[in-house]
Formats: C-alpha cells, structure tokens, sequence
C-alpha cells in the first residue's frame, strides 16, 4: 500500500526537512519508490539534499503562485492520482510533501478540500506528521493542526506521524503536559518517534555537499573529510533512526502503532 505524507509547516528550524530526508532515504530502503514535493520555495532544502538521487522523483512547488491555477498544490494529489491509477501491481509509492514553514492560508484553504476519500479509494494511506522540540513554540505550532485535524484522524482518513527532534534538549515538559493526552490517545492511533540529537558538523557538511545523510550512510556520496570513524557513527546514526520508524514501515497485521513506534499487542 502507498503512503502520502504531508509534514505540516509548523515553526521552522526544528528540524522538519531534515526529517523528511531520513523518511525519502527509509521509505526507498523498504522497497516504496519516493515521490517528493518540496513546497518550500526559498530554500529547497528538500530539493537540494535529494535532487541528485536518480530513484527519487522529485518536483518543486510554490504554494503561493496562482499564475496557472488557483492552488498549486492540486500538481501534487494530481501526480498520486496519475501514478496510482497506472502503477504495476506491487509498486508501491511513498509521496512526500514538505510544507514551508508557516503554512499560509492558501495552504489550509487547499487542505479544506483534499480528496482523503478518493486515496482511501486508491489505498494510499494518509498521515500529517509533525515535528516538535523542547521548545514550546514548535508544540504551540504542532498543536494547533493536531486539534484541527484530530477529528478526521478518528474516522481513519487520516493518521498522525509527530518525531520528537531532541535536537534542542530531552526535556519535553510542555508536549507531555498539553499535547500528550490527545496526540497518544488510542483513538488517533498515533506514530510517535524520538529522533535522537545529530552531530552538528556532520549536518552542515552533508547539507553543503547537497545531499542526505542516508546517501552518506550508503555510500552513494563522499566527502572527503569524512574518516572511517565518521562514516561508522553515520551509519550507526542511521541505523537507529531507521529502526524507529519500523511503526510507519512495518505496522504488523492486527496491532497498533504506540509510543516510539513500537507494536502494541
């Protein structure tokens, strides 16, 4: 079965298209061919880092320019449509979308509209994920499009994927006060993973060579800086992380998703 998964444009610098990144490079390593949508359109971090990757496809769209029609983002539930109705059977597509950060209104407008009884017809599962820190802003952010969509999440249209980014710490006092209680609920069937601190040089390196950590762990890309030893913290960086979106990739029959993305019985 294929996945869409739109990351919402919660608060920037939290990590979202690093995020996005390790899912296009996971989703590939479980057998889904990456469909990506990139809608940030000044920085294209998402096109920079996976553009040169010949397994992905890859568009870019600005979700402000109505010169052609009037919500740009119609080009990508158009694609998922066009590939779903021609695909190979067991071809399984994994679509990506990564909103800017501070989704416009024009966004939320095209939301109103989305079609999730047309991919729950397609078989394409539906997830809004997120990204929160230990900084409450982004759980501000993230909070307000999961009460705003937790009603769709309890008829099944969608689910919810929340990565908790300990990039700015591990004390996440304010998601586990407020956003908690709902975002774990049995009811939403929640995906929700830690992913750990990176090594900020690693980071910047991989990000001016234009590609992704996955690639690097792969060695589908050098950089020569880069010693046996980086390669092998890489690796096992990736190694880790990869587990913990088992949940999105490996659900098992019968069970539902918990806390970390492990099985529940």
């Amino acid at each position: 079965m294929s996945k869409f998964v739109m990351i919402a444009g919660t608060k920037g610098g939290i990590g979202k298209t690093l995020i996005a990144t390790f899912l296009a490079d996971i989703a590939s390593e479980h057998g889904f061919r990456p469909v990506l949508f990139d809608c940030d359109n000044e920085n294209h971090s998402l096109s920079n880092a996976c553009g040169g990757v010949p397994e992905f496809e890859l568009a870019d769209i600005d979700p402000e320019s109505a010169e052609e029609t009037d919500y740009p983002l119609d080009s990508a539930v158009n694609r998922i449509a066009e590939l779903e109705s021609a695909k190979e059977r067991k071809k399984e597509y994994f679509y990506l979308l990564d909103m800017k950060a501070g989704t416009s209104g024009s966004t939320i407008r095209w939301l109103e509209a989305f079609p999730f009884e047309y991919m729950r017809q397609l078989a394409v599962e539906v997830y809004l994920a997120g990204c929160v820190t230990a900084d409450i802003d982004s759980c501000l952010t993230w909070g307000k499009w999961l009460r705003e969509y937790a009603p769709l999440a309890q008829t099944g249209a969608l689910r919810f994927l929340l990565v908790r980014n300990h990039l700015a710490g591990d004390r996440f006092d304010f998601y586990d006060d407020k956003l908690r209680p709902l975002q774990e609920s049995r009811e939403l069937r929640s995906i929700v993973i830690d992913f750990p601190e990176l090594s900020g040089r690693y980071l910047k390196l991989i990000k001016d060579y234009r590609t992704s950590f996955g690639q690097v762990a792969r060695n589908r890309t050098t950089i020569a800086s880069f010693g046996f030893m980086d390669l092998h913290r890489i690796r096992l960086s990736f190694e880790k992380i990869k587990t913990g979106f088992d949940g999105l990739f490996n659900p098992g029959p019968g069970k539902e998703v918990a806390h970390g993305g492990k099985q529940e019985n």
